[in-house]
């Protein structure tokens, strides 16, 4: 009797599978789309709807990074002149860097005028300030990347935090990529600050990447003595 029953639920399966697979052969596309043209519909507005809107907010943002590059046009002037006050905050006609970072969000001018506040804000005693500001700005794959941790590391260490600051000097020494004069010249000020938050293993380690690497960086002629420093 079992077998007879195992041999019956065999034959269903076999059935039931012949039939999916004749139910899926003998469907043609057309049909398909018949009975389910409100869902094809549905999928592929959604797709479209996506394009569209992915294309338009890159066209809104190209259009705004065009606006926000004309109305932030007298800001580096007052930088420049060490106005910081009214580079930061703009005056009653011309946006400052704040206006164009609040205002035009996610352009590059918005991540330009963010590392401009931050640098204005360090100058002007308020580290804090400046590593908020400093950390909104995006990667750029520019010199603007090593700047921003550059400007960081200061921040860090005008708060005492010797440790991120020399993470930062060692991030900004191979940004955008490593080179044979900045780089160099980031690595020792990463390691003389790895030295002042007592980590020395990772200033030695700093210092070897200059005697190896960049036997030709002005710092040679005083890496033995780093070095020794460090007990290497």
């Amino acid at each position: 009797m079992a077998k007879q029953t195992k041999k019956k639920n065999q034959v269903e399966e076999e059935e039931l599978e012949l039939e999916y697979e004749e139910a899926v052969e003998g469907r043609s596309i057309e049909e398909f789309l018949s009975e389910n043209r409100n869902l094809v519909l549905g999928i592929a507005g959604g797709i479209i709807l996506l394009i569209v809107g992915f294309l338009g907010f890159r066209f809104m943002k190209a259009s705004q990074n065009t606006e926000a590059q004309e109305l932030m046009v007298e800001a580096p002037y007052y930088f420049e002149q060490d106005s910081l006050a009214k580079a930061l905050n703009g005056d009653n006609t011309n946006y400052g860097f704040l206006d164009i970072a609040n205002d035009f969000g996610g352009t590059k001018s918005a991540n330009q005028a963010n590392y401009y506040a931050g640098v204005i804000s360090l100058k002007q005693g308020n580290a804090a300030d400046a590593i908020d500001y400093l950390n909104q700005v995006s990667s750029t794959g520019t010199m603007l990347d090593a700047m921003k941790h550059i400007a960081l590391a200061n921040a860090y260490l005008a708060q005492g935090d010797f440790r991120t600051a020399a993470d930062n000097y060692s991030k900004a020494a191979r940004l955008p990529k490593a080179n044979e004069y900045t780089t160099p010249q980031l690595l020792l000020k990463a390691g003389e600050t790895y030295e002042l938050a007592g980590e020395t293993g990772k200033a030695a380690s700093a210092y070897r990447d200059i005697k190896n690497s960049y036997p030709k960086a002005a710092d040679q002629i005083y890496i033995e003595k780093y070095l020794a420093r460090v007990g290497e």
